[in-house]
């Protein structure tokens, strides 16, 4: 029987199905729907500057708002920095986020520039600092989200997975593409099975997942915890529900 929650900290997730960040769309009236049509064990905002959460207001702010329906709502935060990693992990809690994710994952040659995203697997010793940061600011239950780099390199990969725990995250989402490769080529979800087959906390798999059989078999070739769902909720806001059911055995309406 696949367990039906995964539990980071003090936060529950159940069933591990977790809503993927996504710019311009994972904003409160989207997560309020999913949050209807029931199934998602945790909603995610979309990836926000900790440069510019500094002057953010909770009332005006769009990617701040957030209704009494989304819960538990995981923050992602983008930086490069790692004291703007503390003090976005300090506000976040004092606004009442129920986890923090750390975008080190995003491909966008814009965030890359900036030195965040996908860019930080680069230089593992920078991405400790920034995730150590986080850590040390918040008893928030802390995630990091990442791809499997640049190439298929398993001593890196194995590295970065590794420093991610050590540092003090509760869970890692991977998702199982290259930095460069397109949304159209098949996630190597074999190889979020490495880095659960490295690690002790829990591992999401993410990418691709359309429907409740690319559910079945990504959790099939990874072992992972729990799955990360994005495009394919956006395109069937009903499919987190329909997985919790056929996967999770869960009983929704």
């Amino acid at each position: 029987m696949t367990p039906k929650e995964v539990k980071i900290r003090s936060l529950a997730v159940s069933p591990p199905l977790w809503l993927a960040p996504m710019a311009g769309l994972t904003h409160t009236a989207f997560r309020r729907v999913l949050a209807r049509e029931g199934g998602v064990g945790c909603l995610s905002t979309e990836m926000l500057s900790a440069k510019r959460l500094k002057s953010e207001n909770l009332n005006l702010s769009p990617f701040l708002m957030r209704t009494g329906e989304e819960k538990p709502l995981s923050f992602q935060i983008l930086t490069a920095s790692p004291e703007d990693a503390a003090s976005s992990a300090k506000k976040l809690q004092a606004l009442g986020a129920d986890a923090i994710d750390i975008n080190c994952g995003c491909p966008a040659p814009d965030i890359r520039r900036m030195g965040g995203g996908s860019r930080l697997m680069e230089n593992v010793a920078h991405a400790a600092a920034l995730v150590r940061a986080a850590r040390n600011a918040s008893e928030l239950p802390l995630t990091v989200k990442f791809r499997l780099g640049e190439s298929l390199d398993e001593k890196k990969l194995k590295e970065f997975a590794l420093m991610c725990e050590s540092e003090g995250a509760d869970l890692v989402t991977v998702h199982g593409r290259l930095r460069g490769e397109p949304y159209g080529r098949r996630p190597r979800w074999e190889w979020i099975g490495k880095v659960k087959g490295w690690l002790k906390i829990p591992v999401i798999a993410n990418g691709s997942i359309f429907s409740v059989e690319d559910a079945f078999e990504a959790l099939r070739q990874s072992g992972a915890d729990g799955l990360m769902i994005g495009r394919g909720a956006a395109q069937k806001p009903w499919l987190f529900r329909d997985i919790a059911r056929e996967v999770y055995g869960c009983d929704l309406p």
